[in-house]
């Protein structure tokens, strides 16, 4: 997810962020760090916030595929 990316370009604060989104500046920290996964309806709600498509701040689902594919080959020789 490219929360952290999209936040700073924006120049929004965890907590600016999370108050348009509606959630905690912990959770938002959480997410940034790969600590918890936002439900739909929340990624939906700061996809709204920060002004993109749910897509842009997902990504592309074949690319988390392609390097967890890189990852196990990499970690098996």
């Amino acid at each position: 997810m490219r929360l952290k990316e999209l936040r700073t370009e924006k120049n929004l604060s965890q907590g600016q962020l999370a108050r348009m989104g509606g959630v905690s500046q912990a959770y938002i920290s959480d997410l940034e760090a790969n600590r918890a996964n936002p439900t739909i309806t929340v990624a939906i709600k700061l996809a709204n916030a920060l002004g993109v498509s749910l897509m842009e701040l997902i990504g592309d689902p074949n690319e988390y595929v392609r390097k967890a594919g890189e990852k196990n080959n990499t970690s098996a020789g």
